[in-house]
């Protein structure tokens, strides 16, 4: 895997992976997104825009990606979670992205402001503990930007 290299943590309908994929595409990164269900919408648009060579999708949960993330040797230069919402979940995406992304690395997280709250609760413990530092913007349901502590 490159350095440029992204990790989605959930796709739906597919808006964020287009997003994605459209700047993988001018680096020639590789975009690994991951969902439960299998997305045929985002799975359409991926293939309308001719965006497959850059995207790997895998219809499993996400507590079953990570392993096998880490067993890849991956270091991703963003991971984008916005998967199951509950405080569980989020908290255990977020740890996991921690473990693996390099310290230059960037983890952002959509919702940490709704559902009522549970991924804003899983961020704020990672903030106070100084397992992570950044910001959440609250604009809509909120949007989290942070790095690993070092």
């Amino acid at each position: 895997l490159g350095a440029g290299d992204v990790i989605e943590i959930g796709v739906r309908e597919g808006v964020s992976t287009l997003a994605l994929l459209l700047g993988l595409k001018e680096t020639n990164g590789q975009l690994w997104s991951v969902d439960v269900i299998p997305c045929p919408v985002a799975v359409e648009r991926v293939k309308a825009y001719g965006l497959e060579p850059w995207w790997h999708f895998r219809e499993e949960p996400s507590e079953a990606f990570w392993p096998w993330a880490v067993a890849q040797g991956m270091r991703p230069a963003l991971i984008l979670i916005d998967g199951d919402h509950t405080y569980e979940a989020a908290r255990a995406d977020l740890a996991s992205a921690l473990a693996l992304c390099p310290s230059a690395g960037w983890i952002v997280l959509h919702d940490a402001l709704a559902y009522p709250a549970e991924v804003g609760r899983a961020v704020s413990e990672a903030l106070q503990t100084g397992a992570a530092v950044g910001v959440t913007l609250p604009y809509g349901h909120g949007l989290t930007v942070l790095r690993r502590s070092v």
